[in-house]
């Protein structure tokens, strides 16, 4: 998880996860940018590979879900564009989904689907069930397979490379 805290107008990055190696370019950018990026601070900010067909199919699943209306879905190449994210960011946004919570915390892969299911009442019972002790277990590596291996899973449902990431 990567917690965010407001000093002097900007966010600023406190990093607690253990690929500290992979989010070294993302940190740097994602802190500034998030000041900017977060009009609406009472909604989450999913950011998705719109290029990708299982990823617009979980939006496309999910979104009429959220009958709160609590999670703003971006696609990550606009993000990308519109805040002048590096190529080594956006590569590793790609990896998994991320999602900005109201707090200003990132969730992302199998911790940020179960942030979003817990926001929606007919999901909200599977969301408990994925924070539930050891879940992270077998749900994190589950999801770390599927989205590394989307591309051969959706190959011929894919927009260009997009799914291929490794």
């Amino acid at each position: 998880m990567v917690n965010f805290e407001i000093k002097y107008n900007t966010l600023e990055l406190l990093v607690h996860t253990n690929f500290e190696n992979d989010y070294f370019y993302f940190i740097q950018e994602f802190s500034i940018v998030l000041s900017r990026g977060c009009e609406n601070m009472n909604k989450a900010i999913a950011l998705y590979d719109d290029h990708c067909f299982l990823c617009r199919q979980t939006k496309k699943m999910l979104q009429p879900l959220d009958w709160f209306g609590f999670i703003k879905w971006q696609p990550l190449e606009q993000f990308v564009n519109d805040y002048k994210i590096s190529y080594q960011s956006a590569e590793v946004l790609k990896k998994e989904i991320h999602i900005v919570t109201y707090k200003k915390e990132v969730k992302k892969g199998f911790e940020g689907m179960s942030y979003l299911f817990q926001k929606m009442p007919l999901l909200f019972p599977l969301g408990l069930v994925m924070n539930l002790p050891g879940a992270s277990l077998v749900g994190a590596p589950i999801y770390r397979w599927i989205a590394r291996n989307r591309y051969r899973l959706f190959k011929a449902r894919c927009e260009s490379s997009s799914c291929s990431i490794s």
